[in-house]
């Protein structure tokens, strides 16, 4: 999985999390760094934050979900309130978009989902 958040304390927290759990993270701040880690390893999965470093999570769902069949489901995790964003999210691709309060069990079900959902579509 790839977790997507300019907040190295978040990276680290939820990197940290997914490990101890049995997944395979990779970590990105921004954009650039999440398009290159995709090209090197394709995750099961991607969750990031919307608001990023110079650019939101809109613009890296549309970068990552054109050269993608099928594409790679993402989750967005944010402490945004704005809901043209979020729609927009909604629109580019995010397969769903939760509070960043969350808890790590409810994300834990988000991804376990996502994870077998792809499992189950790869073949």
């Amino acid at each position: 999985m790839l977790i997507v958040d300019p907040d190295e304390a978040a990276r680290d927290l939820y990197g940290n999390w997914f490990t101890s759990m049995g997944y395979t993270v990779m970590c990105a701040a921004a954009v650039d760094g999440a398009c290159w880690a995709v090209k090197r390893h394709r995750p099961d999965v991607i969750v990031t934050e919307l608001a990023l470093r110079r650019s939101t999570g809109v613009e890296l769902l549309r970068a990552l979900h054109r050269p993608f069949e099928p594409p790679i489901p993402v989750l967005v995790m944010t402490r945004s309130t704005d809901r043209a964003l979020m729609a927009d999210a909604r629109d580019a691709g995010a397969v769903a978009v939760v509070p960043k309060h969350t808890g790590f069990d409810e994300l834990h079900t988000w991804v376990r989902a996502l994870t077998e959902w792809v499992a189950h579509s790869s073949g």
